[in-house]
């Protein structure tokens, strides 16, 4: 034993710490010393995962049987459950907790002493710590916490010591959630576990499955795993075995299509499109963070599908393609015969309806021969349209086009009338009413005549051939209400039982690239039922997203004519709440805990029965009218570049100046207690709001990275607490 090492010094050993501590008793109990001295060199201080602004809301329960994979179904089954408020916070990830603050109630507190109050701390703790999508659809998540004892002090969030608590979190950007979601759930997991040995890869149009290992090397992971990456190995395994691939995606892909990855959770689906981050950070996780959004009892699955866009065209039962005709737009004189007066106006069609829009805000073309249009102006300049109109009106409410048949009263001679008579035509419209409308000449009247009546018949149709996949669709999750006829059957033929595990590739129809890339003025409208706040009675409103902001018209049983509402609702600074998360914001004994739904038939033929909490979304949103303003010229232009959607280019602001949203909210950052709105939309069936939700997220997340600097800002604004909670 002449080689042992001697002892060290008392004194030696006691200045020892870091790596020096390795493997010896002290490296065992340090965890469970408190630290004392500088709170900067606290190892608990250091920020993992930078402060975001997020919706919150606090529930509590006195059982303990809540499962790890909480969600919004198993949210409705759970009684006698404590809830608070939601409200916004900041909140900030430490090693081993997440911080909850909000502004001070005091005035001017805030800024004298640097920082905004804590509210609450969550421990992420091996065992007793969870984390789980609770909504899919708008990627709300939630964190439970099953505690003994009470947290620490300074928890106004808390209303026990024990039980379980849960925290349901909702971001404004749907990206940053699914960020947050990920390294939340490989932090929890690494802790007690290690990810999944395969990845499956299924292919809707083939119905096929592919099953690719997962190395352990968490870091080599990440890279393997991206976009192309799997596209190419799934492609090449499918060359192996036939020529399917060949068949099928080489002919779409010299179509303009591309294969895309999507992630799919029952009837909803999420494109894999943003490699970057909200602040142009690159995320190599973008594809694998789908393993970590399991809602309850349903699993992710990954999907190769063809980037299909808006329909343009559907088959008649002949099988015969009917593509949708050209729009019309131009410059009209306004006839009223009873009153004998006549206006300007400018007409323009959109997505099935026919805009009416004053001469000065009319936005009409570029005059032809000046240089040829940007495909990104024209979008724009449809969208300004939409929200400079006075009025709309459905296509399907126009019973017929004709030309004028009637003299108007004037003072002018017989010949002048009879040549305004025939520059005339005339809409007669379901409610009665008989709008007619000046050409310039006769020739301009017979055209208006011509294309409105195209664009009538297709519009009339489409809305059925989309009722009629969006019934297919359903039949995954509930039983048709009325099953099909066959021509020449006796009876109705036996339905086959929903299942959630079929391909559905008509998804890609609904959940198109249009959405993504910004190729429409619309990108979506419709008709829904609105209240303003959590009070009132529904109203029927028709609704368009154009360029970042909420367009809607009033509708009445009586007229035809749909008349522009004053409020649009800014997506700027907005968030998208829905199912369960939005209904647990109305007041008590407006939600019903027993499904109740009695079917339904819409004019289009749709017919649904879904309960009434799986129709119900919400917008929360601050009335900044500047914002509003803003985020529209920031929003059209900004869709995603084929394979880079988020590449600097496609983020930067196409109307640069002293315009821009970035420069003009640098002072306009607001506090986390300021005034709010709340707008509830109910839709017709949960696909519907489940696609309206989709739509909303996608022009929230595009807004966002328009305005880097200012989203920065409102992430950053407050200082953080640096103390060790004691």
């Amino acid at each position: 034993m002449s080689d042992a090492i001697p002892d060290a010094p008392p004194g030696e050993v006691l200045e020892r710490s870091g790596s020096a501590i390795q493997n010896t008793s002290a490296a065992a109990t340090i965890d469970s010393v408190p630290i004392v001295g500088n709170p900067e060199a606290d190892s608990n201080s250091i920020i993992v995962e930078p402060f975001n602004r997020m919706l919150v809301r606090f529930c509590h329960t006195a059982t303990e049987s809540i499962s790890a994979h909480f969600d919004e179904i198993e949210n409705r089954m759970v009684r006698r459950m404590q809830y608070d408020d939601w409200r916004e916070y900041l909140v900030v990830w430490r090693k081993g907790r997440l911080e909850i603050y909000e502004d001070y109630s005091l005035p001017f507190k805030e800024h004298l002493l640097g920082r905004k109050h804590l509210a609450s701390v969550l421990p992420l703790r091996e065992g007793k710590t969870h984390i789980s999508v609770y909504s899919f659809v708008d990627m709300t998540f939630c964190i439970t916490y099953h505690h003994e004892g009470g947290l620490q002090s300074r928890q106004r969030l808390h209303l026990n010591k024990e039980g379980t608590d849960v925290f349901i979190f909702k971001l404004k950007s749907r990206s940053r959630a699914q960020d947050w979601v990920w390294k939340l759930w490989l932090h929890l997991l690494l802790l007690g576990g290690r990810l999944p040995h395969l990845l499956e890869v299924r292919m809707p149009r083939l119905d096929a499955r592919i099953k690719i290992d997962i190395p352990v090397d968490n870091a080599l992971t990440t890279t393997m795993f991206s976009r192309n990456n799997i596209i190419g190995l799934c492609a090449q395994a499918v060359r192996r075995v036939g020529n399917d691939w060949e068949d099928i995606y080489v002919r779409q892909i010299a179509a303009g299509k591309h294969p895309e990855l999507a992630w799919r959770v029952g009837t909803h689906i999420d494109w894999v499109w943003l490699d970057s981050d909200v602040d142009g950070s690159p995320r190599p996780w973008n594809l694998l963070c789908g393993l970590s959004f399991r809602q309850g009892l349903l699993h992710p699955k990954l999907e190769i599908r063809l980037s299909d866009h808006f329909p343009r065209y559907y088959h008649t039962p002949c099988g015969v393609r009917l593509y949708e005709p050209p729009a019309v737009e131009g410059y009209v004189d306004r006839i009223r015969p009873n009153i004998q007066t006549r206006h300007a106006v400018y007409l323009s069609t959109h997505h099935g309806h026919l805009f009416v829009l004053a001469t000065s805000h009319a936005h009409p073309p570029t005059p032809p021969g000046l240089h040829p249009p940007d495909v990104q102006a024209e979008v724009r300049r449809g969208a300004d349209q939409v929200q400079a109109a006075l009025s709309t009106l459905d296509l399907r409410a126009i019973v017929a086009v004709r030309r004028a048949e009637h003299f108007v009263p004037t003072t002018t001679t017989s010949a002048r009338s009879h040549l305004r008579k025939r520059r005339s035509f005339e809409l007669l419209l379901e409610s009665g009413l008989v709008m007619r409308f000046e050409a310039h000449s006769c020739i301009v009247a017979l055209e208006w005549i011509e294309r409105l009546r195209a664009l009538i018949i297709y519009w009339k149709k489409r809305h059925t051939v989309d009722a009629r996949e969006e019934m297919d669709l359903a039949q995954a999750r509930r039983p048709r209400i009325t099953p099909r006829m066959r021509a020449q059957q006796a009876a109705p033929s036996l339905e086959t039982s929903p299942d959630l595990s079929t391909s559905l590739p008509a998804l890609g129809s609904i959940y198109n690239w249009c959405v993504i890339e910004g190729c429409r003025a619309v990108t979506r409208g419709g008709r829904l039922f609105m209240r303003n706040g959590i009070h009132g009675r529904y109203k029927a409103v028709e609704m368009f997203v154009a360029a970042g902001e909420i367009v809607l018209f009033r509708t009445r049983p009586s007229k035809s004519v749909n008349v522009a509402m004053k409020r649009k609702v800014p997506l700027f600074d907005a968030y998208v709440c829905s199912g369960y998360f939005a209904a647990l914001a109305l007041p008590q004994g407006q939600l019903s805990q027993i499904d109740t739904s009695l079917p339904r038939r819409y004019q289009d033929g749709l017919e649904v029965d879904d309960p009434e909490d799986d129709l119900l979304f919400m917008v929360w949103y601050r009335n900044d009218k500047q914002a509003g303003h803003n985020s529209a010229l920031s929003a059209q232009g900004h869709g995603a570049e084929k394979n880079t959607p988020s590449s600097d280019q496609s983020a930067k602001p196409r109307h640069s100046g002293p315009g821009t949203a970035a420069n003009s909210h640098k002072n306009a950052v607001p506090s986390l207690s300021a005034k709010h709105q709340l707008v509830v939309f109910r839709a017709r069936s949960k696909l519907e709001r489940d696609s309206w939700c989709w739509v909303l997220n996608c022009e929230i997340e595009k807004l966002i990275r328009c305005n880097k600097e200012r989203e920065a800002q409102i992430r950053e604004s407050g200082g953080l607490k640096t103390s060790k909670l004691q």
